[in-house]
């Protein structure tokens, strides 16, 4: 797996807004992220960092490395298999926390921090491993609104925090290559980890 961050400096979100008529929204994002993979399934995932009046910092996790681009700065690495060896990890992920609707095809956001607390509770052990939960914090709630074209695509997102114990290793190694959650292509579900060595 590769990690790579893409900063973005104000000329280069200046050069986006141009091409895309003034602007730089969420699916602006999404389609500037898949034009570094051309021609392949999405095989990555991406997480938008944010940034301020100097740059913007988006971090993504590839099968491949991304293709080289005139718009913004690449670092790339290649992530050692070392990361995946450890019990404890500190995290943080950004997802669309949903539950199906009975009987229907459609689905019903989760709202409010102790729903949304429980929500991952309930979901931790099929990726992998168990929180802690006193130290599980829920942050940035709220909709996540993507203009293509004439329609809007509403999704609903909360960014998780904690400490957690792997508990299935081959699941956890899933959930950190292949995301969690749903939304993928619009930037949720990149799960982020940094060892917590004893």
């Amino acid at each position: 797996m590769i990690a790579t961050t893409l900063t973005l400096m104000p000329s280069d979100i200046l050069r986006i807004k141009k091409e895309n008529g003034n602007l730089f929204d969420e699916y602006t994002l999404h389609k500037l992220i898949y034009s570094l993979f051309p021609g392949t399934q999405r095989e990555f995932l991406y997480v938008d960092h944010g940034g301020d009046y100097q740059s913007k910092s988006i971090l993504i996790i590839s099968k491949n490395f991304p293709e080289k681009t005139d718009i913004g700065n690449l670092e790339s690495k290649v992530i050692s298999e070392k990361l995946f060896s450890f019990e404890q990890y500190g995290f943080e992920v950004k997802l669309n926390p949903v539950k199906r609707e009975s009987g229907k095809k459609t689905f019903i956001p989760i709202l409010g921090e102790e729903q949304l607390c429980n929500w991952f509770l309930t979901r931790q052990r099929e990726w992998g491993f168990e929180v802690n939960p006193l130290s599980l914090e829920v942050s940035n709630m709220g909709l996540q609104k993507i203009k293509k074209g004439d329609n809007t695509i509403l999704h609903n997102k909360a960014t998780f925090k904690g400490v957690l114990q792997v508990v299935d290793r081959e699941k956890f190694i899933h959930s950190f290559t292949k995301g969690i959650g749903r939304g993928k292509s619009f930037g949720f579900g990149l799960f982020q980890i940094r060892p917590i060595k004893n």
